[in-house]
């Protein structure tokens, strides 16, 4: 869990915090980088995002290789990355398995009282917290 946080450090000497996510996209399983969109309103091309996980210091780099989805409703507040494995070594990502959570929609309540379910959540922008409910 530690490598899939991380702190993004901004311009002005603060930092955010987001995770690195599994997502289908196009039929693809594709990693990305999930965070608020207010941490990256002023996201450009070319513009190099510092990231420091578990103790290591990453950057990436935003150009148009890139899937990028950023809302501009304050009410999202989400920002979407793609992660390139290889140029940006990063290699740990939290999953989802929609097909399992859809499998049998009709029983979803009976289904999931007797299954871990895992809760990644923010505290004042300061610290993730990760949960496991049985």
């Amino acid at each position: 869990m530690r490598n899939c946080i991380c702190k993004i450090y901004l311009k002005n000497s603060e930092i955010g915090l987001g995770f690195f996510c599994k997502i289908t996209f196009n039929n693809n399983i594709l990693p990305f980088l999930i965070t608020s969109s207010h941490i990256l309103e002023d996201i450009d091309k070319n513009k190099i995002i510092k990231l420091f996980i578990n103790n290591d210091v990453k950057k990436i780099k935003i150009d148009n290789s890139r899937k990028i989805y950023i809302s501009h409703d304050k009410n999202i507040d989400i920002a979407i990355i793609e992660i390139k494995p290889n140029i940006d070594k990063i290699y740990n990502y939290l999953e989802l398995d929609i097909n399992e959570l859809y499998k049998n929609e009709d029983n979803l309540d009976l289904k999931y009282t007797t299954k871990l379910i895992d809760i990644l959540y923010i505290i004042k922008m300061k610290k993730f917290v990760y949960h496991i409910i049985l």
